[in-house]
């Protein structure tokens, strides 16, 4: 009996980090990689989020309707995390393209969150599908991953249809990109972004990366991709307001990510099961110096949590740096915090908790 290994693009750096205790292995892995986003009070509020306001016919009045039931509940929210689904048109999803159908004037909603004290994250995400009407814009430009056997642009399954993934290890794209995150959602009235679906699944392991002139695969790049995103988008947040601390999301990138993002466990389901594992996996994060995080509070998807597993999840979410309640249920309904009249004031007294809590 033996093992072997392989490394298939040459030598490996391994970094081996030692220290009496855990928590020392931390902090030497934190130098090394970097500290956590020093981000603005308001991200450790509560964070209020469901794909079905954005995702509706009628998203602005649903939108308004939040504000509005917070103010009635006496329920405290500094933020809310736009959905792309003020992006979509039938079920697809079009990063940096309003659908004015749905939110017919965009400056206006976040008008009525900045009165309410509310800031908004709006989602965007780094592939454009192929009937994007900015695609052939995007292609023009060589900011996309090639194919392996042409010039052309990649095309990987994302939403439900086909699209390209953009290169983010090309300095053209991040100015793009940069650009249109200050043109198309900050001057709108937007105050951080969420970068989302950044896994950059692209089906060719030997896709083309640009990798600033020396070209490269993105079999060896895909975890550097999310980081030049955020970076990117961190970068665009800085320069519309160099005097304000930038606050980011990201579902996915790697070490160093906590220089520039708040990050929580993905697509969760709602289930007591769920509960318990994401509070081992948190727990986990930490450890990997990723401190900034949290979890769907009430499951993203599933049915929806009944009145004891929704309050024991929002008294276990409080305590956790995220705190959002975000949900796409199965049976079309919505985690929010007044979902159940009786048990309202025991979610209320929770999330004042947090607030108390708050330095």
């Amino acid at each position: 009996y033996y093992r072997n290994y392989k490394a298939e693009d040459g030598d490996l750096d391994y970094y081996v980090i030692l220290g009496p205790k855990i928590l020392d292995v931390t902090k030497k892995y934190c130098r090394l990689t970097g500290g956590t986003i020093f981000a603005p009070k308001w991200s450790l509020g509560y964070s209020g989020s469901t794909m079905y306001y954005t995702d509706a016919p009628d998203a602005q009045e649903q939108l308004k309707k939040f504000v509005n039931l917070c103010n009635e509940h006496d329920i405290p929210c500094d933020s809310f995390q736009l959905s792309s689904g003020y992006t979509s048109i039938n079920g697809k999803r079009y990063v940096f393209n309003w659908n004015y159908d749905k939110i017919p004037t965009p400056k206006e909603i976040t008008k009525y969150f900045q009165n309410a004290g509310m800031k908004l994250a709006a989602n965007i995400k780094p592939c454009l599908l192929l009937d994007h009407p900015r695609y052939q814009e995007v292609e023009k430009l060589g900011l996309f991953i090639k194919d392996s056997e042409s010039n052309n642009p990649e095309k990987s399954m994302f939403w439900d249809d086909e699209g390209s993934h953009l290169d983010f290890t090309n300095i053209d794209t991040v100015n793009w990109w940069k650009k249109n995150v200050k043109q198309q959602l900050l001057d709108y009235g937007i105050d951080s972004t969420w970068n989302d679906n950044n896994e950059f699944e692209v089906w060719d392991n030997y896709a083309k990366c640009h990798y600033f002139g020396e070209g490269m695969p993105i079999k060896l790049l895909r975890p550097l991709q999310p980081l030049l995103m955020m970076r990117a988008s961190y970068e665009a947040q800085l320069e519309h307001a160099p005097n304000k601390r930038p606050y980011l999301i990201s579902r996915s990138g790697s070490p160093g990510m906590n220089r520039y993002v708040q990050t929580w466990s993905g697509d969760n389901r709602t289930s007591w099961n769920t509960l318990r594992y994401n509070i081992k996996m948190g727990l986990g994060m930490s450890l990997s110096a990723l401190y900034n995080v949290g979890h769907d509070v009430g499951g993203f998807s599933g049915n929806k949590p009944d009145p004891e597993l929704f309050v024991r999840w929002v008294q276990n979410g409080v305590m956790h740096p995220r705190f959002t309640i975000h949900s796409w249920n199965d049976d079309k309904t919505v985690n929010e915090p007044w979902m159940y009249p009786q048990i309202i004031n025991i979610i209320r007294d929770a999330i004042q908790l947090r607030y108390i809590l708050m330095p």
